[in-house]
């Protein structure tokens, strides 16, 4: 299984709603969180290639790990 970041942009062909029934309609896909139009989706990896040429106009991005991003407010103590 692969996690799935969805992101619409304005040349998007789908609304949120109906990428969200393609997802579901996906053999083992879920949707774990939706943002407005941002959507975190679990699919199975063979089944990426197709979602991507189903969505046109959205962005297919994999989930990576986050990046720790350093505390660089000032300590006053």
């Amino acid at each position: 299984m692969s996690q799935l970041i969805l992101r619409r942009t304005n040349a998007a062909t789908l609304s949120t709603d109906e990428a969200l029934a393609v997802v579901g309609a996906a053999p083992r896909g879920r949707v774990i969180h939706r943002s407005g139009d941002n959507v975190l989706v679990d699919i199975a990896a063979a089944d990426v290639e197709s979602l991507r040429q189903q969505l046109q106009g959205w962005i297919v991005s994999p989930q990576t790990e986050r990046i720790a991003v350093p505390d660089t407010r000032r300590n006053i103590g």
